[in-house]
């Protein structure tokens, strides 16, 4: 999801949910997948899931018909009432099961209903997904009314390489993302997930919170080092910065030696 600039919170947050949601959005429309990788920047939040199947899990489920002694007679033969459950459910009459439970024994009839295409199903998987993240504060834009922490710009989905058809927040999906704002803002497209890290590095943009994290501490470091000094980080502070750059640079700035004497609260701050 490509966004306008996302508050640190709501890009963490973002993250967070999305990745402890995806398993659960996925076993729920029975599609088989494997590692869930979730990231974001101040310009988007981006799930990656590995190895997803082609084809959804077969739906199998189980009917309670009649009881027992009123779908067979004595000698074991199905009556017109199992005839007709069978028929209702299209299913032979030997398809049918007797079991015992805590109301008595009765029939049943398991239907097994046959897995569509991923690609169709994540039409509306992958909305409902979005759909569900929350924030501390969102916002409503465009026609639809569709509430989010900032308006939605582009959305980039992909199966293997092809595209997912589907509309969020009034956007339609296709296979276009984009780089830093200021310094590589032009569309970039994206083949398949493999190289979608590699492109958005090339288009200076560092998908992977932690090593946006690395970056600005050996940049601070380096700076703190070109005037005899050394940095300050304030761990909460660095985690917002975090979420407030996509490739991070760091710069020595200077002050008048007078404000050397305020306090040294005053002075980090």
């Amino acid at each position: 999801l490509g966004t306008e600039e996302l508050p640190p919170v709501a890009a963490w947050e973002g993250v967070r949910q999305i990745r402890e949601a995806a398993a659960a959005s996925l076993r729920a429309a029975r599609i088989l997948y494997g590692a869930i990788t979730a990231y974001s920047t101040p310009r988007r939040i981006v799930l990656i899931v590995e190895d997803v199947a082609q084809t959804q899990e077969d739906l199998v489920r189980e009917v309670r018909g009649p009881a027992a002694r009123i779908a067979f007679a004595e000698d074991g033969s199905p009556t017109k009432a199992a005839e007709g459950f069978a028929r209702a459910q299209d299913v032979p009459v030997s398809a049918l099961e007797r079991r015992k439970t805590a109301q008595g024994e009765y029939v049943f009839a398991r239907l097994r209903s046959r897995g569509g295409p991923v690609l169709t199903a994540l039409i509306d998987v992958l909305p409902s997904l979005a759909s569900g993240l929350s924030f501390p504060k969102t916002m409503r834009w465009g026609p639809g009314g569709v509430r989010f922490a900032r308006p939605v710009r582009w959305v980039l989905a992909l199966l293997g390489g092809k595209v997912v058809p589907l509309t969020f927040a009034g956007v339609r999906s296709g296979r276009v993302t984009y780089g830093h704002r200021i310094l590589s803002p032009a569309p970039i497209a994206v083949a398949d997930a493999r190289g979608f890290e590699a492109a958005l590095k090339q288009h200076r943009v560092l998908l992977d919170p932690s090593a946006r994290r690395h970056r600005i501490t050996l940049a601070a470091a380096r700076a703190a080092r070109g005037v005899r000094g050394r940095p300050i980080l304030d761990p909460d502070l660095l985690e917002e910065t975090v979420q407030l750059v996509e490739w991070p640079e760091a710069l020595a700035g200077t002050f008048a030696p007078e404000f050397l004497t305020l306090p040294r609260e005053v002075l980090i701050t």
